[in-house]
């Protein structure tokens, strides 16, 4: 239906203004104009209500960077308003478009949105990590519901054990299995590149699989300088730079919110 096209559009927007808004402030603390739920009120119920951040919030430390939402545009929620700017941030994408706030009241339903608000940052819940050796890259380290129901499915056996193969002391790989969990409109992939500071782009995961296969078929080749080619250099540098969608996350690891739609747009990525 049309309202899916509405929908990407408000992700691709709100993914434009949350890695602006990160840009200029960073995410480290929230800043005068952000906007924070008023107290009581649940992100997702309709009518929310929202205020300001001002200078007593911040004096009083009662809100925090992750308290801070930003709204997905319709013509019945608020928008921030940083000091210096003539426009809000929403204001000066819309009109990048040729659109404004007003468009989003339609008489025909499929373009008429209210609007609601997602947070700019989640933190993980339920958080937990192991290492795990392996020898075999078909192994199934962490099996999904189904895997465990499937009667064709056999867990790998236990590689801790020393007279085991994939042990400490042979020729194994670790694997560092997280588990953890999101709220909606928020993604796994988001919070594992902040962690891990690598793009989760397809041309990256791409390169990736043909520098391992170059490596399998050339096992006795010698390393090489140890300076980087300039394709790495390049994706290093851009990584130290990125912001939300590819902001860096606060000290202690939030996730990133994305709202449903593209993950890779503006100047950086999603909720989109």
């Amino acid at each position: 239906s049309d309202h899916r096209f509405v929908h990407a559009y408000q992700s691709l927007l709100w993914n434009r203004v949350a890695s602006e808004r990160t840009q200029r402030y960073g995410v480290d603390k929230p800043v005068v104009g952000d906007l924070v739920l008023a107290e009581q009120e649940q992100e997702g119920k309709q009518d929310i209500k929202v205020k300001r951040v001002t200078e007593a919030d911040l004096a009083s430390n009662s809100v925090s960077i992750t308290d801070v939402v930003l709204p997905l545009a319709g013509y019945d929620v608020q928008y921030p308003e940083y000091e210096g700017d003539e426009r809000d941030l929403f204001e000066k994408q819309l009109a990048d478009d040729g659109l404004t706030k007003e468009d989003f009241r339609s008489s025909h339903s499929e373009f008429h949105m209210k609007g609601t608000y997602r947070r700019l940052l989640h933190r993980p819940m339920d958080f937990s990590w192991s290492v795990k050796p392996y020898s075999n890259t078909e192994d199934v380290l962490m099996p999904s519901d189904g895997d465990m129901l499937s009667s064709q499915f056999s867990a790998p056996e236990d590689s801790a054990s020393p007279d085991k193969p994939g042990a400490a002391g042979s020729e194994s790989e670790l694997a560092l299995c997280l588990s953890f969990s999101l709220p909606r409109s928020c993604y796994a992939t988001v919070f594992l590149r902040e962690l891990m500071k690598q793009p989760m782009g397809k041309a990256h995961h791409m390169a990736l699989q043909a520098d391992v296969a170059a490596a399998a078929a050339d096992t006795n080749a010698e390393p090489s300088s140890g300076s980087k080619n300039a394709k790495e250099e390049e994706e290093g540098q851009s990584m130290e730079t990125s912001v939300v969608g590819d902001a860096p996350l606060p000290q202690g690891a939030a996730a990133a919110n994305v709202v449903d739609g593209p993950q890779d747009d503006a100047a950086a990525k999603e909720e989109g």
